[in-house]
């Protein structure tokens, strides 16, 4: 399949929109960790920069080749998905066995074990 260089230029556009976004959250994190004074403080600070690190990971339509190719970021039409070639090798993106959707639970999954487990209310460092 041929590169489309209008819809690569796109996706390239987003993702460097998505990398800044990023970029000013962790930077405000890693300067808020900077003055920070205890152990337990660095680490929530840790825990939330990871939260947005997942949180952040470009997977929408608007960073994907063949939602910007059919245009789908901007009418989330899932009769055009039975066209797309990502769908026909990975499922449909909106089924709940498709490739995509087992990424998104993965990281949702992942998200919450974060939170839940990598800094528990109340820990204390000797």
């Amino acid at each position: 399949m041929e590169i489309d260089e209008e819809v690569r230029q796109e996706l390239i556009k987003n993702l460097k929109d998505r990398l800044a976004l990023f970029n000013n959250f962790i930077t405000r994190i890693i300067r808020r960790m900077a003055k920070v004074q205890s152990v337990e403080k660095l680490m929530k600070l840790k825990k939330e920069l990871l939260l947005w690190w997942i949180r952040l990971i470009p997977l929408g339509p608007g960073h994907c080749y063949f939602c910007l190719k059919d245009k789908l970021n901007e009418s989330y039409s899932s009769l055009r998905c039975s066209n797309c070639e990502y769908a026909r090798i990975h499922g449909n993106c909106t089924e709940d066995d498709s490739d995509y959707s087992k990424i998104v639970r993965a990281l949702a999954l992942l998200e919450k074990r974060i939170e839940k487990l990598y800094v528990k209310r109340g820990e204390r460092y000797t």
